[in-house]
C-alpha cells in the first residue's frame, strides 16, 4: 500500500501532485494554519501536538461523544 521510494521520487521530480499540494497549502493559509497538527472543532482550534488528556478535553468540551455512547 502507498508509494514505493522510486514512485515517490518520480512524483516529486515530475510534479505529479503539484496542483493538489498547492491547493492544500492555499487552504491551510486561508484557515490560518500555522502548525501541524491543528485540530478544528467549530470555530475553535487546538494547535500542535498535545497530550492525550488535552485533546480529549478539547473534544469533550465540544460535545463530541465516544462511539456507542450516544443517547
Amino acid at each position: 500500500m502507498g508509494l514505493s521510494a522510486e514512485e515517490a521520487e518520480a512524483c516529486l521530480k515530475g510534479g505529479t501532485y503539484q496542483k493538489e499540494v498547492d491547493q492544500d497549502w492555499a487552504r491551510a493559509r486561508a484557515m490560518a494554519v500555522t502548525s501541524v497538527p491543528t485540530f478544528f472543532l467549530g470555530e475553535d482550534r487546538l494547535v500542535g501536538a498535545q497530550p492525550y488528556d488535552v485533546l480529549a478535553r478539547f473534544i469533550r468540551e465540544h460535545g463530541v461523544m465516544r462511539r456507542g455512547t450516544e443517547g
